[in-house]
């Protein structure tokens, strides 16, 4: 089932990449695409942090956040911030 949807994707792209006619440049997909990848990162980061409040509750400090996990989750964050923007540049430059 899975190798199906693949194989239409791959046909997609194949075939908008091939044809003049047939392109994703100033489509909705585009914007669509764009929304996909916010979701994906907001459920990244959630999923990030609960496993570091997992990993804290259990820690024998059980001192709740301390400075260094902070930071630690604001570099992650950051560094799924950074992905995105870099991704978006790369298209903005492309299209």
């Amino acid at each position: 089932m899975f190798i199906v949807i693949l194989l239409e994707a791959v046909a997609v792209f194949v075939t908008s990449a091939l044809s003049v006619d047939v392109c994703f440049k100033m489509t909705h997909l585009v914007e669509r695409m764009g929304l996909l990848t916010l979701i994906v990162m907001g459920e990244g980061i959630i999923v990030m942090l609960k496993a570091v409040n997992v990993v804290e509750q259990g820690s024998t400090y059980g001192r709740g956040w301390s400075a260094s996990i902070f930071f630690i989750v604001a570099a992650a964050v950051m560094v799924i911030v950074s992905a995105r923007r870099s991704v978006r540049n790369s298209a903005l430059m492309e299209g």
